[in-house]
């Protein structure tokens, strides 16, 4: 499930460290905001810096938090895109 889970995950775009673990370490520029987006689902994941660390669940718990990451990741892309146009820069 872990080598499933990490795939689905390069397919959105993120790029999880290679892991023998139960968690996957994934690398990214907005960590916290992320982690707070998805605490808001009822969905932990350890924050860091500059990356999160989501533990492998079952198929389905997994699903469930790949769905908030891509709900996330689009709404803060067009957060990003309506401040963008707000100061001009669009």
């Amino acid at each position: 499930e872990r080598e499933r889970f990490a795939a689905k995950l390069r397919e959105l775009g993120y790029d999880p460290l290679p892991s023998h673990a139960n968690f996957l370490y994934v690398p990214m520029e907005y960590s916290h905001e992320m982690y707070e987006q998805l605490l808001s689902r009822a969905l932990v994941v350890r924050p860091f810096k500059d990356a999160i660390r989501i533990t492998v669940n079952t198929p389905s718990a997994n699903e469930r938090l790949l769905d908030a990451l891509t709900s996330a990741d689009t709404s803060r892309r067009h957060h990003v895109q309506s401040r963008a146009g707000h100061i001009g820069l669009s």
